[in-house]
């Protein structure tokens, strides 16, 4: 459980939000929140699965799938089953000034995101095929492509259970902001 990660190393991304977000977990499945933190960016998987560091945050999606394809046990806890506010997982966000001088452009990009999430929602193995195909020197590992794809679909990240795709939760975004900002 969380209260077991008292007193362990921690591979971080250099994120300020990552201690107050562990540290909450901690505390609320009835541990101190005190752990060592070592900054290794995307360095930290590799740090975890040779034992350097004892864990770290990971997507679910893609490391997790990736841990679970590989056979490699491993414990996850969902935040907001400790103490931190449920969250949108996926957010394209911008500034006002890059809105106002290219609407047009903007306006396409999320249209075609919205399209391409309801295709991939609709025709998981195409879309996975399509994907593979864009980026076949990075994305070679078919199994992983399609376990991924089949998660974020399973797990509604593209869609949401009543079928909206590109909506945000303004009361989400409160609450994670308000915790954040809090912490």
């Amino acid at each position: 459980s969380p209260r077991d990660l008292d007193g362990l190393t921690y591979g971080g991304f250099g994120s300020a939000w990552e201690n107050a977000l562990i540290g909450t977990i901690i505390r609320h499945d009835g541990g101190e929140g005190k752990f060592e933190t070592v900054t290794l960016g995307t360095s930290a998987y590799e740090a975890l699965a040779n034992g350097a560091v004892d864990f770290t945050l990971e997507v679910y999606t893609w490391e997790g799938i990736k841990a679970e394809l590989d056979g490699k046990a491993q414990r996850a806890f969902r935040y907001a089953d400790f103490g931190v506010p449920d969250q949108h997982t996926n957010f394209i966000g911008s500034s006002r000034a890059y809105l106002e001088k290219n609407k047009d452009t903007a306006t396409a990009f999320i249209a075609a995101t919205r399209r391409g999430y309801a295709f991939a929602v609709e025709h998981p193995q195409e879309a996975a095929d399509i994907l593979i195909a864009a980026n076949s020197d990075v994305l070679t590992d078919r199994p992983l492509i399609e376990a991924s794809l089949k998660a974020l679909v399973d797990g509604h990240y593209l869609q949401s259970p009543i079928g909206a795709i590109g909506r945000i939760d303004p009361a989400k975004m409160e609450a994670i902001g308000d915790y954040l900002f809090k912490t």
